[in-house]
């Protein structure tokens, strides 16, 4: 009894790991990561500036300052602050 249930535990597992796997759906916010945007008000590292893509505006950081009326390119999304970098 116990071989048959490992055999069978083994068998169906690969299966089992298919059909339970969560695929992530990007959200409409995921779409903006690697796009251009405005800044719209200047980011400093210690202080957070403003950009807008895609229609919107957003709470932006970057790891050194940047000026408003730069191009920037989105890197990242941490919460309702997109992560930025000059291109």
């Amino acid at each position: 009894f116990v071989i048959v249930s490992l055999a069978a535990l083994i068998a169906t597992r690969p299966l089992l790991r298919k059909l339970l796997k969560v695929k992530k759906t990007p959200t409409n916010a995921d779409r903006i990561i690697g796009q251009e945007a405005v800044v719209i008000k200047t980011i400093t590292p210690l202080e957070k500036g403003r950009v807008h893509v895609s229609g919107l505006d957003w709470s932006a950081a970057a790891d050194s300052e940047i000026p408003e009326g730069t191009v920037v390119e989105i890197l990242s999304i941490e919460g309702a602050t997109v992560k930025v970098k000059t291109k």
